[in-house]
């Protein structure tokens, strides 16, 4: 064998070798991309799940206060004298709404309604609803209306 087919011969034998090392870390760098493709998907459903469910969690807190105002509207508008000063809960009596001592319940949130004088004729009404979101945190939304004394102006 000549020097130049020698020479040849230990050219392809460590192309071949450069060629396996190179394959090993194709394999490696692609295990990774795919490894961090799969957590920042995964990552992404959980985190849209928990969002989705906070979604609707927080939804039905605010038709929970909104119903919590109309309720209020109904006793204001049996009598706005029925409307004392304090904090309430609600409850459904005989098809009518009327407050009660304490904080009403209702599928895991609790619902009151706090009652303040801002006139002789007008009251603050907050109605605030509360629940746990499934994390370590509880959450609350608060709803705000001026009653008056429609009634008698």
């Amino acid at each position: 064998m000549s020097a130049k087919e020698q020479a040849a011969t230990k050219n392809i034998s460590t192309a071949k070798e450069n060629l396996a090392g190179f394959s090993i870390l194709e394999i490696i760098l692609s295990s990774a991309l795919f490894a961090l493709v799969a957590g920042t998907l995964g990552t992404t459903i959980v985190y849209s799940q928990q969002t989705a469910l906070n979604s609707s969690l927080r939804l039905k807190a605010v038709f929970l206060a909104e119903e919590g105002i109309a309720a209020i509207k109904n006793i204001r508008d049996e009598s706005f004298y029925n409307l004392g000063d304090g904090t309430y809960g609600l409850q459904i009596n005989n098809g009518v709404w009327e407050l009660n001592n304490s904080n009403e319940q209702v599928d895991g949130f609790s619902r009151s309604a706090r009652i303040t004088s801002n006139s002789t004729s007008s009251k603050d009404i907050t109605v605030t609803v509360s629940w746990n979101n499934n994390s370590s945190e509880d959450s609350s939304i608060s709803l705000f209306s001026r009653l008056t004394n429609w009634k008698n102006q």
